[in-house]
């Protein structure tokens, strides 16, 4: 593992460290800090993401457009299938990463039946390698990397729900004046074109992003389709260090079927609520994740202030929702606005460390800015979703940003 991969491991881990209390919010991210993008070809997506996610695992740095096409060449010329149109199924996927990976790493395309189980062995198979995994989405027209997760708690701890992704969109592309220049993308009501490392909650996931496998070629569907027709399809790191790609139902196991302590079936999670307040009545049950451990009911709080949190991707905010008890804050609960109501996504309890965030405390540190909001995206000071940072703009555009504690960190943070 990379140094890079090592320290986002390690910070990802110490997240539940942050404050006695936390009894659910566990976030685990491998982005290596750049990426590799298809622009501005609409068909090597495939090929873009290999080159992030073969220079994730060695620690390369080039990135560039002729390393992309030489990945697409080898590629296509791997795929199961013969295709009137451009693209590497995810038989080429496997063999593009097992041809540029060193020695002793092995990949395979997987097929399961269920998304829940797919999205289970997606988790493992980057928290158990540290690296990322490869995604056909929009029925496999187009491929991204899951490059992090969102989840009630270590996967290797214990029974755990998913809250959501971290992806990388080889669509996106900046200049380097830094606009963006590749156009929108919409795939089955699911936007793309997203910013690097943006996070997707399980819901908008599940709903719009990663659907069955439906070969669209007329010749290949006359001719009886692809195996992987019908089921929720990945690509993942092979057990083996040796076996080539091979159809799924032959291969062996991903590699985290071997190597994780626990490799559980991940809880389906609950179904979104009409309101916040039956987001969070719903897990007032004495078996639920979220109420282990935190010291008092659920059922004994009340509602107080909540806050609006931007993500990176600008396309799934989330609530921060105060919880009193007795009158005084007890917890803060992340809440998830879903298409279809809200979902109780974690819960932290407050300390002398970490209360809820106030924007009167913000406005006057930040003097009084013309508008403030708070957004987040992973980083050394602002490692969990329970920590964005406020930014304030004043009448002129200028911008400062300011942490919950306080802090004011520099330019480049």
């Amino acid at each position: 593992m990379s140094s890079r991969l090592a320290a986002a491991a390690i910070s990802a881990t110490l997240a539940l460290a942050l404050w006695p209390g936390t009894v659910v919010a566990y976030t685990y991210n491998v982005y290596p800090g750049n990426y590799a993008s298809q622009y501005p070809d609409n068909f090597r997506c495939v090929a873009a993401s290999s080159v992030t996610w073969v220079n994730a695992i060695t620690g390369g740095t080039n990135y560039s457009h002729s390393k992309v096409v030489t990945y697409y060449d080898y590629g296509r010329s791997k795929n199961k299938y013969t295709y009137a149109a451009n693209g590497i199924d995810p038989r080429g996927w496997a063999w593009t990463m097992f041809n540029y990976t060193p020695a002793g790493y092995t990949f395979n395309d997987y097929i399961y039946e269920t998304q829940s189980a797919a999205n289970s062995k997606l988790v493992y198979g980057l928290r158990d390698t540290g690296e990322p995994v490869g995604v056909p989405v929009a029925k496999g027209e187009h491929a991204v990397l899951a490059v992090g997760f969102s989840s009630s708690q270590d996967p290797e701890l214990g029974p755990w729900t998913l809250n959501g992704f971290y992806i990388v969109d080889p669509w996106h592309k900046k200049n380097s004046s830094g606009t963006v220049v590749s156009p929108p993308l919409t795939l089955y009501n699911a936007a793309y074109n997203l910013a690097p490392n943006s996070y997707i909650s399980a819901s908008s996931w599940n709903t719009y992003y990663f659907r069955k496998y439906m070969e669209s070629d007329p010749g290949v569907q006359a001719n009886g389709g692809t195996i992987w027709d019908g089921f929720y399809t990945v690509v993942l790191r092979k057990s083996s260090t040796t076996e080539a790609p091979k159809n799924p139902w032959n291969a062996r196991p991903p590699y985290s079927d071997t190597h994780g302590p626990t490799n559980a079936m991940a809880l389906e999670p609950a179904a979104a609520s009409p309101t916040i307040q039956d987001a969070i009545d719903a897990a007032t049950t004495s078996d639920s994740p979220f109420q282990a451990g935190l010291g008092f009911s659920l059922g004994d709080v009340t509602i107080g202030d909540s806050l609006v949190v931007e993500t990176e991707s600008d396309v799934t905010p989330y609530l921060l929702v105060e919880l009193k008890r007795d009158g005084r804050p007890a917890a803060v609960a992340l809440v998830t606005v879903e298409p279809d109501g809200y979902r109780l996504g974690a819960i932290t309890g407050v300390s002398r460390d970490f209360r809820m965030p106030r924007a009167a405390d913000a406005a006057r540190a930040l003097g009084n800015p013309a508008e403030l909001r708070l957004k987040w995206a992973p980083s050394a000071i602002s490692p969990t979703p329970f920590v964005p940072i406020w930014i304030g703009t004043d009448s002129i555009g200028s911008t400062r940003k300011l942490t919950i504690d306080g802090y004011v960190p520099a330019a480049e943070e």
